[in-house]
């Protein structure tokens, strides 16, 4: 136990030089940027699946909140706001980068994610009907996530800083849960996908990922770089999660419509993590378990 902490420790130290740059680069593209970009698009249009899938891929927690916010209001349709929380990967992005080694993956995932979000999106559309009760033009609404886009370099960097303490956290925590579960298993075959388990381990990893909390995406994350979870099981569980937007739909509409919603959501990251495992059965070496 005493090795895994120490190796854990020691691996998420390694993070903090690179996540910490990102994330105060990620605070100012979205107070300078972001504003702009969301503007521009035409989120209530027919082209709203692509628009929506283009905003959830911006790695800010504020973006399937802002998008939800326009559904409940009836500016969007369900295929929108399905594709923004299908593109939405939390904390995945940043974790992948600052694993330099395994960056190439970032693209492979905002690649995949951007076609299943889609995809999904004209479908949802196409079956539900893209009628939404208040239609026209719409002043993007001020989401909890942001800040005015007049910020302040210190600020960026206190909420650089804020956002890199909270991640690190949750990163040490997944690591050495991995690594105690990898010592006691001898290699978790279960989440690498021999034994015939994959269709409840995407299922399990799928309904998993639906928790509106950053925990979900880094474990997952972590899972894959470290645990040999395969590639579509990842991308299954990171579609699943739409950050804190699923807290703002059961509060801001009827529980019927938010219930369709997110079962279109699973089903679609189910589906999706199907068809990749199917046709690209690929997953990064599982770390060996640390011996005393």
């Amino acid at each position: 136990m005493i090795d895994i902490l120490i190796d854990s420790l020691a691996d998420t130290a390694r993070l903090i030089p690179w996540l910490f740059p990102i994330y105060v680069l990620m605070e100012h593209v979205s107070h300078r940027e972001v504003p702009a970009v969301v503007r521009g698009l035409r989120l209530g249009g027919a082209a709203g699946p692509i628009a929506g899938a283009i905003v959830g891929i911006i790695p800010q927690c504020s973006m399937s909140v802002l998008v939800t916010s326009l559904f409940a209001a009836g500016h969007v349709s369900v295929g929108t706001l399905l594709a923004t929380y299908l593109a939405t990967s939390d904390e995945a992005l940043p974790i992948l980068l600052a694993h330099g080694s395994h960056g190439g993956f970032v693209l492979a995932l905002i690649g995949v994610k951007l076609i299943i979000a889609v995809m999904a999106g004209y479908l949802a559309d196409a079956v539900l009907g893209r009628h939404h009760p208040l239609p026209g033009p719409v002043s993007p609404p001020r989401e909890p996530c942001s800040h005015t886009e007049s910020v302040s370099w210190k600020e960026l960097i206190g909420h650089g800083l804020r956002h890199t303490a909270v991640v690190v956290a949750w990163v040490f925590v997944a690591t050495f849960l991995l690594g105690v579960l990898l010592e006691r298993s001898g290699g978790l075959e279960w989440v690498s996908g021999s034994g015939g388990l994959g269709a409840a381990r995407i299922l399990a990893v799928a309904s998993f990922g639906l928790i509106p909390n950053c925990a979900a995406s880094v474990a997952i994350t972590e899972a894959f770089l470290r645990a040999g979870l395969p590639f579509g099981t990842t991308i299954a569980g990171l579609s699943a999660g739409a950050g804190f937007g699923p807290i703002v739909l059961f509060r801001e509409v009827n529980l019927r419509r938010a219930v369709v919603v997110l079962s279109w959501l699973l089903a679609s990251a189910i589906v999706s993590g199907l068809v990749i495992e199917a046709l690209y059965p690929v997953s990064l070496p599982a770390m060996p378990p640390v011996m005393p």
